[in-house]
C-alpha cells in the first residue's frame, strides 16, 4: 500500500477526529476567551485597566517566544501527533488552573487572586503558542490533497461550538453570581478540552511514510531567520501587515468593559455577545476564506482591517446596546480569522517549505509591538479613558488598510494554484 492509498484509509477517521477536536475545544476555547471572558473577568477584580491591557501582553509576549520552541521540537518530530498532544495536555492543566484562580476570588486578597490567575493564564499563552504552530505541521501528516476546504470545516464547526459555549454562558452569567459563575463556565471548559485531546489521540491516524525529520537547532534559527528577513521582502511586507492586526487586538479587549458600564445593560452581556460574536464569525470565516481563495491573502487582510476600522468608530460613539450588537458584529469579522492568517501566510510564503520556522518569524516580527503597545494603552485608559484607546485601534486598523492596498500586488507570485 503506498502512502497514497493509507492517507485514503485514514482520512475519513481523521476528518471526524480532527471535527470532533475542533468543536470540543472551541466550546472550551470561548469560556477562556481573551476577547470578552477573561477582560470581564479581571475587570470584576481589579478596576485598572492596566491589568486588562496586561492580558495581551502576556499572551502574545509568552505564546511568540514559546512558538520557537514550538519550532525546534517539532522540527525533531517523528510523530507530530505525540507532541502535538503532550503539549496540547500542558494547555489543559493551565485551564484548570484559570479555574482554579476563580475559587480564590473573594478568599484571597484582589492582588493575590489576580497573581495566580495571570500566572496561570501565562501557562495557557504558553502552551497555545506551542499548539498553534505544532497543530499546523500536524495536519498534513493526517490529511492529504487541498486542505482549504478542510480548514473551513474546521473553522465551520469550531464557530458553531462557540455558538453552543455562548448559550451556555448566558445561562451560568444569569443563574450565577460572581465569581461562582466564571467558575462554573471555566470547569466546563477544562472538561471539553480535555474531551478534545482524546479526540486527538484516540481518532488521529498520523501517515509519516519516509518521513525523516529535519531538526533547526537554536544556533540556526538566528541566521535562517535574517536570511528570510534579507532576501524575502514580499513575505516581511504581509508580515508587518498582520503585526497591524496583531497590534490592533489589544482594543477589542475595552468594547466589553465600555459597554457592560452602561445603563440597562444585562447582567449576562457576556454570554449574549459571546453569541454575537460567533454568529458573525460563521459568516465571516466562510467570506474572508472564500474572499482569500480568489483574491488573496491581502484581500482577506484588508476585510478585516476594514470591519476593525468601522468596530472602532462604534466603539467610540457607542450609546446603547444596540449599538454594541453592531460593534460586536465588525469586531468579529476584524478577529475572526487573525490565528487562521498565519497558517495561510507561512503556508503560501514559504512554499511548504520550513512551515514552522517561516510561522515563527511571522510571529516576531510581530511580537516586540504586540506586546508593547497594550502596556501603553492601559496607561493611555487609566489616564484618558477607553475612548482614547478606540481612536489608537482606528488609526491601526486604518493604516493596515492602507498598507495592504500599497502592497497587496506583492502577492501574485507567490499565491498557490
Amino acid at each position: 500500500m503506498d502512502t497514497r492509498e493509507k492517507f485514503e484509509q485514514v482520512r475519513k477517521r481523521n476528518m471526524i477526529a480532527f471535527f470532533l477536536d475542533s468543536f470540543f475545544f472551541n466550546f472550551a476555547n470561548m469560556t477562556f476567551s481573551s476577547g470578552t471572558v477573561l477582560p470581564s473577568f479581571v475587570s470584576k477584580i481589579t478596576d485598572n485597566n492596566l491589568y486588562i491591557s496586561l492580558l495581551t501582553t502576556i499572551y502574545y509576549g509568552v505564546s511568540y517566544l514559546a512558538a520557537l520552541f514550538s519550532c525546534l521540537l517539532g522540527s525533531r518530530a517523528r510523530s507530530p501527533k505525540k507532541v502535538y498532544f503532550f503539549v496540547a495536555l500542558l494547555q489543559r492543566v493551565a485551564f484548570l488552573l484559570i479555574f482554579l484562580s476563580a475559587l480564590t476570588v473573594g478568599k484571597w486578597s484582589a492582588g493575590a487572586s489576580l497573581l495566580f490567575f495571570f500566572c496561570s493564564f501565562a501557562m495557557f499563552a504558553g502552551t497555545y503558542g506551542m499548539t498553534g504552530t505544532l497543530f499546523s505541521q500536524l495536519v498534513p501528516f493526517s490529511l492529504s490533497g487541498n486542505l482549504g476546504k478542510f480548514y473551513g470545516n474546521y473553522l465551520a464547526i469550531a464557530n458553531l461550538a462557540g455558538v453552543a459555549s455562548s448559550l451556555f454562558l448566558a445561562f451560568c452569567f444569569e443563574r450565577f453570581q460572581f465569581p461562582i459563575d466564571y467558575a462554573v463556565t471555566f470547569l466546563s471548559g477544562t472538561i471539553m478540552a480535555f474531551f478534545s485531546s482524546a479526540a486527538v489521540w484516540f481518532g488521529i491516524r498520523e501517515v509519516t511514510d519516509g518521513y525523516e525529520p529535519k531538526p533547526i537547532r537554536l544556533n540556526e534559527f538566528v541566521p535562517k531567520s535574517i536570511r528570510i528577513l534579507k532576501e524575502e521582502k514580499p513575505f516581511i511586507h504581509i508580515s508587518v501587515a498582520y503585526m497591524l492586526l496583531s497590534i490592533a487586538e489589544f482594543s477589542r479587549s475595552y468594547y466589553i468593559v465600555k459597554l457592560a458600564k452602561l445603563p440597562g445593560v444585562p447582567e449576562n452581556i457576556v454570554g449574549i455577545m459571546n453569541f454575537v460574536v460567533l454568529f458573525a464569525a460563521v459568516i465571516g470565516t466562510r467570506l474572508i476564506g472564500v474572499i482569500v481563495y480568489r483574491f488573496g491573502i491581502y484581500a482577506g487582510l484588508m476585510t478585516c482591517f476594514g470591519a476593525g476600522t468601522v468596530a472602532s468608530v462604534l466603539a467610540y460613539i457607542l450609546p446603547d446596546l444596540y449599538v454594541g450588537i453592531i460593534l460586536f458584529l465588525f469586531s468579529a469579522v476584524a478577529g475572526c480569522s487573525y490565528f487562521n492568517f498565519q497558517n495561510m501566510i507561512s503556508g503560501t510564503f514559504s512554499r511548504g517549505k520550513e512551515l514552522t520556522l517561516y510561522n515563527v518569524v511571522l510571529k516576531y516580527i510581530a511580537a516586540p509591538l504586540t506586546i508593547l503597545v497594550p502596556i501603553l494603552g492601559g496607561i493611555v485608559a487609566n489616564r484618558l479613558g477607553e475612548n482614547t484607546v478606540f481612536l489608537v485601534g482606528l488609526a491601526l486598523y486604518a493604516g493596515g488598510l492602507v498598507f495592504c492596498l500599497a502592497h497587496r500586488k506583492e502577492e501574485s507570485d507567490f499565491r498557490q494554484e
